[in-house]
């Protein structure tokens, strides 16, 4: 592997691209930069940290260090089927709290994760970055189990594989999430309602899959949510709003613009539990929305678990190319 632990330095000047692959034996770390730095504050070239350990519980340390600069940072696995954890995800590349803090403020982005990666990318516990962040996986799925927040950045989450919003708020200036499918639900060991909320545009994209927004089933309270002080545009092949089974789960879409578009059907369900109910709301701009299937607004067993479409100022637009509106109304 390679070891920077003695206050030494791994950099180049200007834009040239820092470049660390390390592979170590047995339990060592890949790539240790336990008491060094590497980078600098003035280079605009990318940092790529890229690691793998033969055997051992994790392949990068950078406790002890600091990584610096003004372009980009890498951070991935040598070998495409390693998990990845970030925050306290479990990962076999794991980046801890106290590792994430050793990176500086004023890097262009930060990027963790391979394009090709066919492991879980699994952030856990809570952290804010200053800088931009982009969580990035192949067929993998990459879930979000707790508060991601980028203070002034934009967060992108990008696979090929099912996304997962399980706990928590996750924030920043704007969101862009492209997958195989978008599922925004409380798990079972969930403290705090899922939810994705965007200081401007929220964008979702996932082909011919599906968006799943939905209430806990097993915890009063938790909700489901993405919400945005711009517009939220969803492109996808069916999108669900599903009030919980839970009393007090509600889900809902929550934006200043709702702009839909997909190539099945669009479903809001109110739950089995009071209060579960399924919206589609702008409270200051319009809500547009064209399925390729059906449109269905099913209100739920539970009290008040409504099914609803609204938009306070602006207009209501639904189109069902399948030429069916259904609406199921508890009197």
């Amino acid at each position: 592997g390679i070891i920077n632990g003695f206050a030494s330095t791994f950099r180049s000047t200007g834009a040239g691209a820092v470049t660390l692959i390390g592979s170590g034996a047995g339990t060592a770390f890949g790539v240790d930069n336990g008491g060094g730095a590497i980078g600098a504050v003035a280079a605009t070239g990318d940092i790529i940290l890229r690691a793998h350990s033969a055997s051992g519980p994790d392949s990068l340390n950078l406790v002890g260090g600091t990584v610096l600069g003004a372009g980009g940072l890498f951070v991935d696995p040598v070998v495409a089927a390693t998990t990845i954890g970030v925050a306290g995800g479990a990962g076999q590349l794991n980046l801890s709290a106290a590792e994430l803090s050793t990176m500086q403020d004023g890097f262009s982005q930060i990027i963790i994760g391979r394009t090709d990666g066919t492991a879980p990318l699994l952030f856990s516990g809570s952290q804010t970055f200053s800088d931009s962040v982009t969580l990035r996986n192949g067929s993998g799925p990459i879930v979000l189990d707790g508060p991601l927040t980028v203070s002034g950045g934009d967060l992108t989450l990008a696979s090929s594989g099912p996304i997962a919003v399980s706990n928590g708020t996750s924030s920043a200036s704007n969101i862009a999430v492209t997958g195989g499918s978008l599922t925004v639900q409380p798990g079972v060991s969930a403290v705090a309602s899922a939810i994705l909320n965007a200081g401007g545009n929220l964008t979702v994209n996932t082909g011919a899959g599906a968006v799943t927004v939905s209430g806990s089933d097993t915890s009063a309270g938790l909700g489901a949510k993405l919400q945005a002080s711009g517009i939220v545009t969803i492109s996808a092949g069916s999108l669900s709003i599903e009030g919980g089974n839970a009393n007090n789960a509600g889900a809902a879409i929550d934006p200043v613009g709702i702009a839909v578009t997909t190539t099945g059907g669009v479903t809001l369900q109110g739950g089995t539990g009071s209060e579960a109910y399924a919206l589609l709301l702008s409270p200051a701009g319009n809500v547009a929305a064209t399925a390729g299937g059906t449109i269905n607004l099913l209100t739920g067993t539970g009290l008040n678990a409504n099914a609803a479409i609204v938009a306070d100022t602006g207009m209501v637009t639904m189109i069902a190319l399948a030429r069916q509106f259904d609406m199921q109304m508890k009197m």
